[in-house]
């Protein structure tokens, strides 16, 4: 994971992205996540671990950092989980979108054209895949990768290439 998150950084912040990269690596979750979400997956933590932030140069997407999760981002409209929180006050309740949430953790998100997020997939305490989805369905996900760390390669390959098209352009 080190060299393909080197390569991440080092696309993303040559096309305009503000990453601040952490002194040491460590990673210290709030109770909420991490008893929701008790086992991230190596590829994720080790994200976590390394970057402060990390958002594209308009700041209107970004990935959902150790800091965001924490609510240790004063300037933050968008907290990690308001697409949830969004989608609760819509279907007022709704069980089914409830349960959606309890399975899948935003770590990035957008807000550049329609609201739209990737999630970690889970079953129990599992990670099984990588999801995306748009507003105003958000709990019609898609698997946009099998693992953060194919994730992140299709994103570089998205930012080094300028991809404007197909679902990726989103998170651009």
């Amino acid at each position: 994971m080190e060299k393909r998150l080197e390569h991440f950084l080092r696309s993303a912040t040559e096309h305009g992205w503000k990453i601040v990269q952490k002194a040491q690596p460590n990673l210290t979750l709030c109770r909420e996540v991490s008893q929701r979400f008790p086992v991230l997956p190596d590829d994720y933590r080790y994200f976590l671990e390394r970057v402060a932030s990390c958002a594209n140069a308009g700041q209107t997407v970004w990935f959902n950092c150790e800091g965001e999760f924490n609510g240790d981002v004063p300037e933050l409209a968008f907290p990690w989980n308001d697409f949830e929180k969004m989608s609760s006050e819509w279907s007022e309740g709704d069980e089914q979108v409830t349960r959606f949430w309890a399975n899948h953790l935003p770590i990035m998100m957008s807000v550049h054209g329609d609201y739209a997020y990737v999630a970690l997939q889970y079953e129990g305490d599992q990670c099984r895949s990588v999801v995306w989805g748009w507003a105003p369905e958000f709990e019609e996900a898609s698997v946009c990768a099998e693992t953060f760390a194919e994730f992140i390669d299709r994103l570089t390959v998205a930012i080094r290439d300028g991809s404007d098209s197909g679902l990726i352009a989103s998170f651009l």
